[in-house]
């Protein structure tokens, strides 16, 4: 099996030993509506499967940042880019499936109208909009709590 990367081919091996040796540059995008509600998604795959997230993915090579948000927002929910800020940069690590991972994530904030339609791709099991409460009674990773 072999992971593309834009026009770049990398087999499965491969990717394993990158993912052991260097970190792994993302974005997220916390949507946000005018009822102050936050959209989750509930990851289908590793490494965070099984938790509600944000959307977002990893910056492919010769791809910017706001590129990335802007590419993980139409795939994963359909949406484009109103006004996008940059809010922090963190450092999340993970361990599935016996492999570790870190990644380095750039996490953006984006306000949409009441309401917003969001089709999501195969990336989310699930999704919804959420308030803070309701957030707090999710079992949230505390990268997401924390930035809520």
């Amino acid at each position: 099996m072999c992971i593309l990367e834009k026009t770049m081919l990398i087999e499965q091996k491969q990717y394993e030993q990158i993912i052991k040796t260097f970190p792994r540059p993302c974005v997220d995008i916390m949507i946000i509506d005018e009822a102050a509600r936050v959209f989750l998604m509930l990851r289908a795959n590793e490494p965070a499967k099984g938790q509600w997230w944000f959307p977002g993915g990893r910056i492919h090579f010769g791809e910017t940042r706001f590129e990335t948000a802007r590419r993980k927002l139409r795939e994963e929910v359909a949406l484009d880019i109103t006004e996008l800020v940059e809010v922090a940069t963190f450092d999340l690590f993970f361990i599935a499936n016996e492999i570790n991972y870190h990644d380095v994530t750039i996490l953006f904030k984006m306000i949409v109208s009441s309401p917003c339609e969001i089709r999501t791709d195969a990336q989310a099991r699930d999704y919804g909009w959420f308030t803070k409460a309701q957030c707090q009674m999710l079992d949230l990773h505390p990268y997401i709590l924390s930035n809520l």
